[in-house]
């Protein structure tokens, strides 16, 4: 019985992916090597941790809303049950995670 699976790298498509992922993953690794550097001089300048953290989820938010609006619109529709979950996400695990980053 011969393997029928096949390679993981079998088409151009596939390789082209496979370096556009491992770009990605440098270029995510990169700028999370910045953050702290970068989060500390603006801290230092005066700005505060609340305000740092304010400035940028809504800058995320911005950014991230235009490209989904742009690439998939149709995923940005909100049932009413998502909305308390969804407020609850951008509060605890965005806000707070930011603000606690910059405080510690």
């Amino acid at each position: 019985m011969t393997d029928m699976t096949p390679s993981l790298l079998a088409t151009a498509h596939d390789r082209r992916r496979l370096i556009i992922g491992y770009a990605v993953y440098l270029a995510a690794a990169c700028l999370f090597a910045l953050n702290g550097t970068v989060v500390k001089t603006i801290l230092l300048s005066g700005v505060s941790a609340a305000r740092l953290s304010e400035i940028r989820a809504t800058g995320a938010f911005i950014i991230l809303f235009v490209i989904v609006l742009i690439a998939r619109p149709r995923a940005l529709r909100i049932h009413r049950g998502e909305w308390g979950l969804l407020l609850a996400y951008g509060v605890v695990g965005v806000a707070m995670t930011q603000f606690l980053f910059f405080v510690a």
